[in-house]
């Protein structure tokens, strides 16, 4: 699973961020926040005005004004560059008249993987809250891949394989997409996700990160494989040691 907001050197961030980022944020804009930042890297991961909705700066549509906002702000939320990274995915109204939006983080049409941020308005229009998981570092990782599509296919195919002992035509990997992987111990990467399933057997299908730069495995869902046939096979839980990232293999 991926695990947002990390630094890119891995360093916790002062125990006192949100107080500092409650006091910057009221500094900027005269009204006091509830803040809570990421433990990790100090980016903000939830904002709200403690005394009722904000009134955004005037903008031609909600989202433009979120963007505005986070913007205006970024260095105390902690982001790069929000009105670039940022993407509406998602608009809905309430009954009550609220407004709710998301947004995914996205690099150079490279989606960030759990990446998200909301944004919810008021009837008339305030900002009542905003928060969400923000990959810190993930606009400065290179879009352009090493590995092919089919090669980080055929990678995470033979890698599901070994680790289920099984030979790799018992299994068939869907189509690799490009996205950006954020990790809390290391900067984020450039990976592919791929889906590995087999018809032949009754195992359950893999979604693979694969890292392109080694075609390592970073992550995948769930975290484990069962083989289920033969019927006296065991749980296989490790992948071969060259499928996983140095950091990760047994000493």
């Amino acid at each position: 699973m991926a695990l947002l907001g990390a630094s890119a050197n891995g360093a916790g961030v002062e125990p006192d961020a949100d107080a500092a980022a409650q006091q910057a944020l009221q500094h900027a804009t005269g009204v006091a926040w509830i803040i809570h930042t990421d433990p990790h890297s100090g980016a903000v991961r939830f904002a709200a005005p403690k005394d009722g909705a904000f009134e955004l700066p005037a903008a031609g549509s909600p989202a433009e004004a979120a963007l505005a906002f986070l913007t205006t702000h970024r260095r105390i939320f902690g982001m790069q560059d929000p009105a670039r990274e940022w993407v509406v995915t998602r608009t809905g109204a309430a009954g009550d008249g609220s407004l709710h939006i998301r947004f995914a983080q996205i690099v150079n049409n490279v989606p960030v993987y759990g990446a998200v941020w909301d944004a919810h308005f008021n009837a008339a229009g305030r900002l009542t809250s905003t928060s969400g998981d923000y990959a810190v570092g993930a606009f400065d990782v290179s879009t352009r891949p090493r590995l092919s599509a089919t090669a980080a296919a055929d990678r995470a195919r033979l890698c599901v394989a070994e680790r289920a002992k099984l030979p790799p035509d018992s299994f068939t990997a869907g189509e690799a997409e490009l996205e950006i992987f954020p990790s809390r111990n290391a900067s984020p990467a450039l990976a592919w996700r791929v889906t590995v399933r087999s018809s032949r057997y009754r195992l359950d299908s893999r979604k693979l990160h694969l890292d392109d730069r080694s075609g390592t495995v970073l992550a995948e869902e769930p975290s484990v494989i069962f083989r289920r046939a033969p019927a006296d096979s065991g749980p296989v839980r490790a992948y071969p040691e060259h499928c996983l990232p140095e950091g990760r293999r047994t000493p």
